[in-house]
């Protein structure tokens, strides 16, 4: 019987038994991770057992799934010594989480289409949105108090990229999107979403990814940090160059439409969390 090693985040095991599939070695991590005294192993996970030695030299495969925390130095240098073997290290994506993810943001979609249609998305907050939005983020925090960060190593790019606009939408929620953005490592992800959070606390963004409505009618971008400098930091992380746009004539009917959005907007602001109270500009 073959023997190798099960990665899961920052913990690891040695295995005795046949390299598992992706699905198998999902199942062994979780239940091997939170097993309790008195639990049974399920059937289809009998021809695997932990050992609690074994030669490194005669491990066989290795099988790394996402997991909390990061891999350990000492782990991390024995898959490379595996890898320069010729050993192939298998990263296992979670199926499941994926859909479910791709669901989540497609809901998202759905919803925000069919406001769009009925002119019911903005300039202010649809309170339709917002529960989808809520809803969505409470099963995301789940989701990485379980898994960790869900990347494209447990969920694929796809499902990444859906884990990610359901975080950016969490809008009504500050402590959340900055807790994701600690955990979240693509650089053009970090920069809409430190962008965001910049704007919403008041503060100039980096990388020109924010826009608001404007008195012109339209939407300027939110202030940027040294705006002549913008497109030398987005290139820096691969993302295209921006222009600033000039604001068009602002008319009495515009200017009153803005007004009206921005009290809203300013009263949404701090009854969220985003500023304090007393950062109000009207009474």
């Amino acid at each position: 019987m073959s023997r190798g090693i099960l990665v899961h985040g920052d913990n690891h095991f040695i295995v005795h038994g046949p390299r598992p599939s992706p699905d198998i070695a999902l199942a062994l991590a979780r239940h091997w991770s939170v097993i309790t005294i008195g639990a049974t192993t399920p059937p289809e996970l009998h021809d695997w057992r932990i050992i609690s030695k074994e030669f490194r030299e005669n491990l066989e495969w290795a099988v790394v799934v996402s997991g909390k925390g990061e891999t350990s130095p000492a782990v991390a240098q024995l898959l490379n010594e595996l890898s320069g073997r010729g050993i192939v290290i298998e990263t296992c994506m979670n199926h499941a989480l994926r859909d479910e993810l791709l669901g989540m943001r497609a809901e998202d979609l759905r919803v925000r289409e069919e406001l769009l249609a009925a002119g019911k998305l903005g300039p202010g907050y649809s309170p339709r949105m917002e529960a989808v939005h809520r809803k969505n983020a409470a099963r995301l925090r789940e989701i990485i108090a379980e898994h960790g960060w869900p990347d494209a190593d447990l969920v694929g790019p796809e499902g990444a990229a859906a884990a990610f606009l359901i975080a950016q939408h969490s809008i009504g929620e500050p402590e959340f999107q900055r807790a994701v953005l600690t955990l979240v490592k693509d650089k053009v992800h970090q920069a809409f979403l430190s962008d965001r959070i910049a704007m919403y606390e008041g503060r100039p963004q980096r990388y020109g990814t924010q826009a608001l409505p404007s008195p012109d009618g339209g939407h300027q971008r939110w202030t940027i940090e040294h705006p002549e400098r913008v497109n030398e930091r987005r290139a820096a992380i691969g993302m295209e160059p921006i222009g600033l746009e000039p604001m068009r004539e602002i008319t009495a009917e515009t200017q009153a439409a803005y007004d009206a959005w921005l009290r809203d907007y300013e009263d949404w602001l701090v009854r969220v969390g985003w500023r304090p109270s007393s950062l109000r500009s009207h009474t």
